[in-house]
């Protein structure tokens, strides 16, 4: 539950931010986003090793009709 503002992060980045950055620094942004809020250095290595191995299914998914007001 302590890292669900760092994952919305994340997720809008995915969503949202893919003309403003790249992958890697939207993962990296998550990790730090982690950091912040003093998770723990084991898991926050953890999950931003699993977004960097299973994040490309996210990136490529065309959701940016989520992101129109």
């Amino acid at each position: 539950a302590r890292a669900a503002m760092p994952a919305v992060l994340h997720d809008w980045l995915y969503d949202c931010g893919t003309s403003m950055v790249s992958r890697r620094t939207a993962d990296q942004v998550f990790r730090e986003a982690m950091e912040s809020i003093g998770y723990p250095w084991a898991r926050r290595n953890l999950m931003y090793a699993g977004v960097r191995l299973g994040g490309w299914r996210g990136w490529h998914r065309d959701s940016r009709h989520k992101c129109r007001g």
